[in-house]
């Protein structure tokens, strides 16, 4: 009995304890000194369960070796005890700072910073986006993104363009990385007037997107913003981080004079890191603001003090403020406190145009990511747990479709009683706009029932119409 007893435990550990666990596993640490070099694993739960294998060099900044994933934290562990047996656990690195003083030698900068950010280069930034940024905008440069990388590229190519400086934190290490981090790999790179020409600053550019990810982004490099028309104009962003998967909305177009258009949007890049359009949606997001869940963030400028770059602290910044998590107003929804801020004059009327023109590009993304996950699975290993799963599965993606649908239905809903028909007019609209799903002419109402009723599969070695519940 008392085997019995001990049996029982032991799998109730396993199977119910474990699984309450990961996010402390995220900082979780294994390294391996040799003289002036580091090895370290570290044990990610950011887009599934991962570990990656790092390089250092006392001095100088990471290199990622390897990436390995795995179904649950169990196996994982497994296989950091059997490959890695002499690497010692931790839950930090040890300090190996990394060289941030101005200098002035030659080599020693990726571009030299001639000015310095300023509510003025804020909007400069701001128009910059608003008359660069498209959806093609970096498959137009050859230039993968994934997640953050839009917002972190955003940043980096305007301050290239106009002798800005530019960091962002890189995980792990927490080193802050700028246009003052030249590494000895990058000494011989060509360099061009142009950006995109420029082999060392898109070396960079690629470095910066590798190493690092919605949570520095959030934990370090970004401040909260007031909820005003100046806290959100383009350039501020929209970051969320859920259940191991993060995501970034950059805004890039504001609308404050336009009585029937809302007042923002904003583009995104998905996982995984390729080559792929940039998805532009309207802000109307329900849910309000939840510290280290959802925020509204700007970036910090960086700046010399005491003969080093650093970053500004976040509440000397004039756009800093706290006010999302603490408004004290009553409203249905975050996007009606949003509108009474910056656009209380807002007309309702074109709201199903843009919600339904958001469904339908949410659409005809699915679409894309299915038959691209279909091929890519049919030659590789793509079951639970494997990266390629993760890469292509669409849990996480539905979800937020259904979302959308939901988040716009209650916006018209909540302005229906001050504009009659519109509720109707909405519904009707879903009803008649009509996409080619592999063949089959669905509406969008059809499509929402699919979702409501989990008909779709999210598997990405599933066939085409069973990702679609359409057999």
């Amino acid at each position: 009995m008392t085997k019995l007893i001990q049996t029982f435990l032991l799998y109730f550990f396993i199977f119910f304890l474990i699984p309450i666990i990961p996010k402390s596993f995220a900082s979780e640490l294994w390294t391996k000194y040799d003289g002036d070099t580091r090895n370290y694993l570290v044990l990610d739960n950011d887009k599934g369960i991962k570990v990656k294998l790092y390089s250092q060099e006392k001095g100088d900044y990471q290199d990622l070796i390897s990436v390995q994933s795995f179904k649950n934290f169990i196996e994982a562990r497994a296989y950091i005890d059997s490959n890695y047996p002499n690497y010692i656990p931790g839950k930090a690195l040890k300090d190996w700072p990394v060289d941030t003083s101005v200098s002035e030698k030659k080599n020693s900068n990726l571009w030299v910073a001639q000015n310095q950010w300023s509510d003025e280069w804020e909007q400069r930034y701001a128009d910059w986006l608003k008359s660069t940024i498209t959806s093609d905008f970096y498959m137009n440069y050859n230039i993968p993104t994934d997640c953050a990388d839009a917002q972190i590229g955003f940043r980096w190519i305007f301050a290239r363009i106009n002798s800005l400086p530019v960091a962002n934190t890189v995980s792990d290490t927490g080193s802050l990385f700028g246009q003052f981090s030249m590494r000895k790999q990058w000494e011989n790179l060509s360099t061009s007037s142009n950006w995109y020409n420029d082999q060392l600053f898109m070396a960079a550019l690629n470095y910066v997107m590798d190493m690092t990810s919605t949570r520095t982004v959030m934990a370090t490099d970004g401040f909260h913003v007031a909820i005003t028309q100046e806290g959100l104009r383009a350039g501020t962003f929209i970051v969320s981080q859920t259940n191991g998967s993060g995501h970034i909305r950059t805004i890039t177009d504001n609308y404050y004079s336009e009585p029937g258009e809302l007042p923002i949007y904003t583009q995104s890049a998905t996982s995984p890191r390729e080559l792929r359009p940039l998805y532009k949606e309207a802000f109307v997001d329900q849910a309000w603001p939840l510290r280290g869940t959802r925020e509204i963030m700007a970036m910090r400028w960086p700046i010399v003090s005491r003969g080093s770059w650093v970053l500004t602290e976040k509440n000397k910044d004039p756009r800093f403020s706290e006010e999302q998590f603490n408004v004290q107003e009553r409203y249905y929804s975050f996007i009606q406190f949003v509108l009474s801020r910056v656009k209380p004059d807002y007309s309702p009327y074109s709201l199903i145009t843009t919600g339904v023109q958001d469904l339908v590009n949410y659409t005809a993304m699915r679409i894309k990511i299915v038959r691209d996950g279909y091929e890519f699975c049919r030659s590789h290993d793509c079951r639970t747990g494997t990266q390629a799963y993760e890469d292509w599965s669409t849990p996480n993606r539905d979800s937020k479709f259904l979302i959308k649908f939901n988040e716009i239905e209650d916006l018209v809903k909540n302005f229906n009683p001050a504009n009659p028909g519109l509720y109707d007019s909405w519904i009707n609209s879903l009803n008649t706009t009509v996409m080619d799903v592999e063949g089959y002419n669905l509406s969008l109402a059809q499509i929402r029932t699919l979702l409501e009723k989990k008909k779709m599969s999210f598997n990405p070695s599933d066939p085409i119409l069973k990702r679609w519940g359409l057999n």
